[in-house]
């Protein structure tokens, strides 16, 4: 019977050679067959041929091969007084290991023929464990300060790279998670801190979930450069250090994201106040409203509030956010500001916002005072109708993050126009009277100049730029500058009247482009002190 088992066994071994061929011009090589955990494994497999097809690594149950690479290597020398070439074709690839696997033998084609590599079995062992083999190791790690938070609801995420102090470590190139479905934000800058023989950098990340679920923080990674003290020296030291590479990444984080009960405008628990500057105002005069909230929460993504209100123009300011990360809780101040125009008395209305106190679990309604404005000389006409209106208006949010509201000034854009506003016949009246102006105005300033460089030496050479007569700006630019001065200045008041009959289409004005430079150059505090 042994002796019937023993030819069979030689007749499939006879087989299994016909189809698989072992040769030197088939191998694979790992980086290492033990490694901590977290590190991943760099495989080569190399052939050498002219025709190779390399095989499917889905063979590898445990995880994903990473970093896939297919290289030719062409290698010339002399063999027994012949000039040899062989044409080498190289895989490779990394994977990360969770546990202790067998890498399983893999099937080339080489030429036509078959091989097949060997299994290598790949150790993995901890971290302590690994520091008193090498020292030339790296621990990452990564935490959450909270495992269930509410849509909105702040979190932060700690990474730590630990590695063995005294260790030939020469390079670290860090790459962050990638944060999918989150708001995020680093804390601070990198911390590094000694504890018992390692040293520890930290990186903190404010975190801020943007939909419900179980959301997956993917791992961080680390390349790590040690120094190859078997590499050949450097004895002038042209090339640098001689590197040997290898790469780690950290745990991942799940997160279950719960809805808030109802729907919300502010997650957190927060204080609202609003102030105006002018409670009565000449008609066409600037109304400035400052919004303030302030608490603990995250309020870097919030909806801005827009104010639509009848006959009233409206414009806006970017949102100016600060936020701060104190005793393991995020707290911010949110600051708007507006500026309502009228001819006519109106309210600006309460603003209400709900918010959902996720320390508590309870919904709370938070608002603004309703400010009456009243406004003398305007058109007593309408006077009732638009305070009517003004108290029926209703104050909503933009759907899209920090959306700059309709009628809003932003940094970087131009002002959007009331058009039906700028076109009452009672300013066209009034521009017709500035008209004459315009040629007075021109007239006086060219007598000045002439003036002022005839008698004074510091003006014939450039007295125009001096005086900022050279400096030219655009309607739009203009209007962006001067309109928040209307109050300060009449001659201010009249050519932003004048641009906007202009932006308007009312070809029958006439616009003093020198006098709209002087003006806007007068009032433009990124130009003052400048000269172009």
């Amino acid at each position: 019977m042994r002796f019937q088992n023993c030819i069979k066994n030689i007749i499939i071994s006879i087989l299994l050679m016909s189809l698989f061929v072992f040769a030197s011009n088939v191998e694979i090589r790992v980086s290492s067959t033990r490694i901590p955990n977290g590190q991943s494994v760099r495989i080569k497999i190399v052939a050498e041929g002219n025709s190779v097809v390399f095989p499917d690594l889905s063979s590898i149950k445990c995880c994903s091969p990473e970093n896939i690479k297919k290289t030719n290597k062409i290698e010339t020398r002399y063999y027994n007084g012949k000039l040899v070439t062989k044409n080498k074709k190289i895989l490779s690839f990394d994977i990360f290991p969770p546990k202790n696997i067998k890498v399983p033998a893999f099937e080339i084609r080489v030429d036509g023929k078959i091989y097949k590599t060997k299994p290598i079995n790949i150790e993995v062992i901890d971290i302590k464990t690994a520091s008193k083999i090498n020292n030339d190791t790296v621990l990452l790690k990564m935490k959450s300060d909270k495992k269930s938070v509410y849509m909105g609801e702040p979190f932060v995420i700690t990474v730590d790279a630990i590695e063995t102090s005294g260790s030939n470590i020469v390079q670290l190139e860090y790459r962050p998670p990638e944060f999918n479905d989150f708001f995020a934000k680093p804390i601070g800058s990198e911390k590094r801190y000694r504890t018992g023989n390692a040293i520890v950098h930290e990186l903190k990340y404010l975190l801020v979930p943007q939909k419900s679920g179980k959301l997956t923080i993917s791992p961080s990674r680390i390349r790590v450069g040690v120094k190859d003290e078997s590499a050949p020296g450097d004895p002038f030291g042209m090339f640098g250090v001689p590197l040997r590479w290898s790469s780690v990444r950290s745990n991942i984080i799940t997160v279950d994201v719960k809805r808030t009960p109802e729907k919300v405008d502010l997650v957190g628990k927060y204080t609202i106040s609003s102030k105006i500057d002018h409670a009565k105002v000449k008609a066409n005069m600037p109304v400035n409203y400052t919004l303030t909230i302030s608490g603990e929460g995250n309020l870097e993504d919030m909806d801005d509030p827009v104010f639509d209100i009848d006959g009233v123009t409206v414009y806006s300011d970017d949102a100016v956010v600060k936020s701060n990360f104190k005793n393991g809780k995020m707290h911010s101040v949110y600051t708007k500001k507006y500026v309502f125009i009228s001819d006519t008395g109106f309210t600006i209305p309460s603003l209400v916002l709900k918010e959902f106190d996720y320390n508590d679990g309870k919904i709370r309604e938070l608002s603004t005072k309703a400010y009456p404005i009243a406004v003398t000389g305007g058109n007593s006409k309408k006077m009732t109708s638009n305070k009517t209106a003004a108290k029926k208006s209703a104050l909503r949010t933009t759907q899209k993050s920090r959306q700059t509201p309709r009628r809003s000034v932003s940094k970087g854009k131009d002002i959007l126009l009331d058009t039906s506003y700028y076109a009452k016949k009672e300013y066209r009246q009034k521009i017709d009277r500035f008209m004459w102006y315009i040629p007075l105005a021109f007239f006086g300033g060219v007598i000045l100049s002439f003036l002022l460089m005839r008698y004074f030496p510091l003006f014939k050479n450039g007295g125009g730029r001096l005086l900022g007569m050279n400096r030219t700006y655009k309607i739009d630019e203009a209007l962006k500058i001067l309109y928040p001065h209307m109050s300060e200045d009449s001659e201010v008041e009249d050519m932003v009247r004048q641009l906007y009959e202009i932006q308007n289409g009312n070809k029958a004005v006439t616009l003093d482009k020198k006098k709209m430079n002087r003006l806007a150059f007068k009032y433009d505090r990124r130009g003052k002190g400048k000269r172009d």
